[in-house]
């Protein structure tokens, strides 16, 4: 059943046995899987089916710290997130891989890691979430893909280096699954529906309802046995501190841990990677589009160091993928400055191969947890009366440290296969279109005033390793983290806000650690 919230009268009251806050990738996974359960279940959306700006602007907040974007170009954190029925995944990439057994341990030398369940626990659930998500394969081994669909081996093997597939299918949550949704018996469908308040039992303990409210006016409320909050890594916490009329610190925050730990996947073009083969020798590297299924799925390659460089260096871990042409405008790859047309010479000087490609090398990283990295509440409130967002974001030397060390790995190992050389011109790189390099349209590049250094130089990003401009994935997670016990975490290992009977939480706000792995995938499993 689909309800239009702007059509109820003031004081109604939504019931059911679960009630769903927030109609994304949790929440409409969540739905679906209780379709036909016997239970009533409540689905809550504060959009529409379209987008308005009137209803984004709730989203509308304050940000210090690090920017989104860079100082002279900041970008609003509002922009990476969308406000009506499939959320976010109405303009996600698509980039899917589980996390990593190494994401659910605790190392010793990050303040903050390890969750309360392992990556077996988990790993069963990736198999269903292939199917929500409608990929091709539960195996994310290129060693598989490369058994059934040819797509390649790695141009080089490398003891320090793992080679990672990605499955990339954009999802449309919203369109894809409404239908299913508003037909199902046991489902309501509610949009235009805006949570403004948890309602807490007297004792603080369980939660008896939800205050609601249309932009239109309408104020009506929602009950259940049982409430899950699914609004995102910004929008779970910042509803559990403005909810703070029976519990002075908001819902689950008796320990002051709601909105801490906020984490992002950070993301830099460091250099420039002259390999001696064509693209076409080198195409394990590039993506590849499959129409095996009722969606087109493409698969493609990342590289990692391995588990045991990661430990044994004491980093976080990164990754790095290669990639021929420009960015497109809005990329969350600024760069500009140094550009490296001279690698054709330089790489005579230093291989003994001829030039056959240049790609641009982009590296991503998980980031350290910090507590100061933080969502708060301001003084000034939304169109509804609930306080607005500020948001604090912290990055951490060790994740240029762990980009750039990826960067020096994959330099040295191309090197010592014959393959290529990498440049590293971390925040410096300017590209424009040329034709060359055997007949293919590569991207290449300009020089800036300045001579560059040599390929085999002493690595120059060493001086500006906490310098150069690291940039977010626009993934929002850890706000309520999960955790063993209430000391560290908000949500214990089944997502139940530990301080409650009947509240859980769903979605990246939850994870332990960020990981690298992009969060859908293991928000969906």
């Amino acid at each position: 059943m689909l309800i239009d919230a702007v059509d109820l009268d003031d004081g109604h009251v939504l019931t059911g046995d679960v009630c769903i806050v927030g109609a994304g990738a949790a929440g409409i996974t969540m739905a679906r899987a209780l379709i036909d359960s016997g239970l009533e279940v409540v689905l809550l959306e504060g959009g529409g089916f379209e987008p308005t700006d009137e209803s984004m602007a709730l989203y509308e907040g304050e940000m210090t710290g690090r920017p989104f974007g860079t100082d002279e170009s900041p970008i609003p954190f509002t922009s990476t997130r969308l406000r009506h029925f499939g959320g976010t995944t109405n303009h996600w990439a698509g980039f899917c891989r589980p996390l990593q057994p190494i994401d659910f341990e605790e190392r010793s030398w990050l303040p903050v890691s390890g969750w309360p369940i392992s990556f077996e626990d988990l790993a069963p659930w990736y198999d269903q979430a292939t199917e929500v998500l409608e990929l091709l394969d539960t195996s994310f081994d290129w060693r598989d893909w490369n058994a059934s669909r040819q797509t390649g081996e790695p141009p080089f093997s490398s003891e320090a280096l793992d080679f990672k597939t990605y499955q990339i299918q954009p999802q449309r949550f919203g369109p894809r699954y409404r239908d299913e949704l508003v037909d199902a018996a046991n489902v309501t469908v509610c949009i235009n529906a805006n949570a403004t308040r948890i309602a807490l039992a007297p004792d603080g303990e369980s939660v008896v309802g939800l205050d609601l409210a249309t932009l239109s006016g309408t104020s009506f409320s929602a009950e259940a046995d049982v409430f899950v909050l699914a609004m995102g890594g910004i929008e779970n916490p910042r509803l559990m501190l403005a909810s703070n009329d029976v519990s002075p610190n908001g819902v689950g925050n008796e320990n002051d841990l709601v909105g801490r730990f906020f984490t992002e996947h950070v993301q830099a073009v460091v250099g420039i990677a002259a390999l001696t083969d064509s693209p076409e020798a080198n195409d394990s590297l590039n993506t590849k589009v499959f129409e095996e299924g009722p969606q087109k799925v493409a698969f493609a390659t990342a590289m990692t160091l391995t588990d045991e460089v990661v430990t044994e260096e004491e980093l976080v871990v990164a990754e790095t993928q290669f990639f021929l042409g420009n960015f497109p405008e809005g990329s969350p790859w600024p760069v500009e400055g140094l550009a490296p047309s001279s690698v054709g010479a330089l790489f005579g000087a230093v291989s003994e191969g001829d030039l056959g490609s240049v790609f641009t090398v982009g590296i991503t990283s998980e980031q350290q947890l910090d507590p100061e990295s933080r969502i708060t509440l301001t003084d000034d409130v939304d169109s509804l009366g609930v306080p607005r967002v500020s948001l604090h974001w912290k990055q951490a030397e060790i994740e240029r440290r762990s980009m750039v060390r990826l960067a020096e790995v994959l330099g040295r190992e191309l090197g010592r296969s014959g393959r290529g050389r990498v440049q590293l011109v971390a925040d410096k790189i300017s590209p424009t279109d040329q034709p060359m390099v055997d007949g293919e349209l590569l991207t290449i590049y300009e020089v800036a005033p300045g001579e560059p250094p040599p390929l085999d130089a002493p690595n120059p990003a060493l001086d500006y390793v906490g310098e150069f401009h690291v940039g977010p994935g626009n993934h929002h997670m850890c706000t309520t983290r999960m955790a063993a016990d209430p000391s560290t975490g908000v949500v214990d290992a089944n997502g139940r806000v530990f301080s409650t009977d009947n509240l859980f939480v769903a979605g990246s706000s939850v994870f332990a650690t960020g990981g690298l792995s992009p969060p859908t995938f293991t928000i969906v499993a």
